[in-house]
């Protein structure tokens, strides 16, 4: 009869993959042909795992039947603990083995991590607890479980600031003018002229994880100058609120706006800023 520590064996380490999870917390899970995918929350998967295994040989002389079930626990490592869940999908396994007989058995799981998750490596263990029938023996064995976390950076550069031109307006009235994505410029409302063909659109370069998919926001603008304050909005992307990042890891965006003039807008060159949010 072979001994305990030969009924159960851990072969391959259960790798959950890499992600870039979400600032607000979610869950992923690795299924059983060894890819990493998202379940809750907008984590990025950037590498898929690999699944885990466990070997288990008969115990009695002759046949014997068998149960197996698993038991999650935490995965540990420079932030809040990673709750690992679903074993093989909350699953009991059952067989038959002669004595010297091998069944060899492929591990899979989800996890569920918290708000701002640290970077690194996290690692614990599963319980895997067989049952044998005919010898009354139940054997447990732990074994191990990984996943990284990856907080990949996002830098976005501009190559060509967004440049509304020249326009006239009205003595007494102002109105709104929109450059769009493409570059051109047209005159929304109010008593406003277009007056030169130097408009276009702002240009930028977002660099991040190839691959993935970073989505874009804005906070509205103010352009000052001699005269009262014009408000910059309704920023609009040549690429809508999504990018896809290629292989090299960059991509090329267009950013159009509205600009307000004011009633009684005083003559005069305005500059401001304008802020762009992007995230994974």
């Amino acid at each position: 009869m072979p001994s305990f520590s030969q009924v159960v064996e851990c072969g391959a380490v259960l790798d959950i993959g890499k992600i870039i999870p979400d600032a607000g917390g979610g869950s992923v899970g690795l299924n059983s042909l060894g890819r990493t995918y998202n379940l809750s929350g907008n984590s990025v998967v950037a590498v898929s795992g690999s699944v885990g295994s466990v070997v288990i040989r008969g115990l009695s002389d002759g046949v014997d039947n068998y149960k197996v079930s698993f038991a999650g626990d935490g995965l540990y490592g420079d932030g809040e603990m990673i709750s690992l869940l679903n074993i093989n999908d909350g699953e009991e396994m059952s067989g038959t083995l002669f004595v010297g007989a091998e069944k060899s058995i492929k591990t899979f799981a989800t996890v569920s991590y918290g708000r701002a998750q640290k970077a690194g490596t996290y690692s614990g263990y599963y319980t895997v607890m067989v049952d044998f029938e005919n010898s009354g023996k139940r054997i447990a064995e732990t074994c191990p479980v990984v996943i990284t976390v990856q907080n990949e950076s996002i830098e976005i550069v501009e190559s060509r600031p967004l440049n509304f031109g020249l326009i006239a307006k009205d003595v007494s009235t102002g109105g709104v003018v929109r450059v769009s994505p493409s570059g051109g410029a047209t005159v929304v409302s109010g008593n406003v002229d277009l007056l030169s063909s130097d408009v276009w659109a702002g240009e930028f370069t977002v660099k991040a994880s190839p691959y993935t998919i970073v989505n874009l926001s804005f906070n509205s603008g103010v352009l000052n100058g001699s005269g009262s304050s014009m408000h910059l909005d309704n920023f609009v992307s040549d690429k809508g609120t999504s990018v896809d990042i290629p292989a090299s890891g960059m991509a090329n965006i267009k950013i159009g706006a509205d600009l307000f003039v004011n009633d009684k807008q005083k003559t005069g060159s305005y500059n401001g800023t304008y802020e762009i949010i992007v995230n994974y």
